[in-house]
């Protein structure tokens, strides 16, 4: 995977959970190009590399600015942003990738965000206010002192709208509210924390809106039941190799444990690294990245998550 040096030009607290880094190129040089809701991998430490999404991009073209809330259960990577980056700090990162990007057309826009689900969709309202195109923001924050870019947001006018403190069955009213009175044709991108998407998403689908209207991005997948897998025998066509997942194991283990390395980067089943093609075998999906219809398909697997309902798995490595 392609890394670009970079260095932590600046750190600061927007609100009491959410920190911003601004991080320009190492060389001096323009960064690549970047647009609304994209990622980056930040390579933290040794086996700790995260996504995060852009927030914007500085005029020079040079800087990356990203926004990180610190996570109770953190698996390491915003207690690290929080506790550790200081100015002047050297941090390899990616180049961006846009798994969430905005239409091409000038079709309206509903930005439905979720918490620090904001941060991509508040690059997005950027452009598409940039850009004159129809639009409106909701935001759904826990409480105003909490909402990251308030005041920025704030000066958009009625075309944000800030919703806090609300219970579950008031938050989908909001949203259905929101979603009956957008316009024909209207383009719907919502981004938070999982309860927050799987209303989000089934209000949205219960109006009837297109699938191909509707563009979700996750931060963290689903919990799994525990205790549910069996263990079950995997082979590696190209290799020859058979190994054994034993419960409580994900495939990804069992190939690290075997040194048969696969490119990986979220290992939450998001951002679509480790996708592999699967040549037999029903595997059992848990990924936040495929769409139902590459699931249904049954022709390729997140290795990080996703385990089998039916077996032996044969994968194309």
């Amino acid at each position: 995977m392609e890394k670009i040096p970079t260095i932590v030009e600046a750190v600061a607290d927007l609100t009491a959970e959410v920190r911003a880094v601004t991080l320009r190129a190492a060389d001096g040089r323009e960064l690549p190009r970047m647009e609304p809701g994209a990622h980056i991998d930040l390579f933290l430490a040794p086996g700790l590399t995260r996504q995060y999404s852009l927030t914007g991009m500085g005029a020079s073209g040079d800087r990356y600015c990203i926004a990180v809330k610190r996570e109770p259960q953190s698996r390491g990577g915003s207690a690290f942003v929080h506790d550790n980056l200081t100015p002047g700090d050297r941090i390899d990162i990616s180049p961006p990738r846009n798994l969430f990007a905005l239409h091409s057309d000038a079709s309206p826009a509903v930005l439905l965000a979720g918490g620090i689900g904001v941060t991509p969709l508040y690059a997005m309202a950027k452009a598409l206010q940039d850009r004159g195109t129809s639009f409106r923001k909701d935001y759904f924050i826990r409480s105003l002192d909490l909402a990251a870019f308030h005041e920025d947001l704030a000066k958009m006018g009625g075309q944000v709208r800030f919703h806090s403190g609300l219970d579950p069955e008031e938050t989908r009213r909001t949203l259905e509210d929101a979603i009956a009175t957008a316009a024909d044709g209207t383009h719907f991108y919502i981004c938070g924390p999982v309860p927050f998407m799987e209303c989000a998403v089934s209000v949205v689908e219960s109006a009837g809106v297109p699938a191909d209207r509707v563009h979700v991005e996750y931060f963290n997948a689903a919990p799994v039941e525990s205790g549910a897998d069996a263990g079950f025998e995997l082979h590696l066509a190209a290799s020859g190799q058979t190994l054994r997942v034993e419960p409580g194991e994900s495939i990804l283990d069992v190939l690290d444990r075997a040194g048969i390395t696969v490119d990986t980067s979220c290992e939450q089943g998001i951002c679509g690294t480790c996708v592999t093609r699967v040549i037999s075998g029903i595997p059992d999906h848990r990924d936040m990245y495929l769409t139902d219809a590459e699931k249904a398909a049954n022709t390729q697997m997140c290795l990080c998550v996703s385990s089998v309902k039916e077996g032996p798995l044969v994968l194309d490595l």
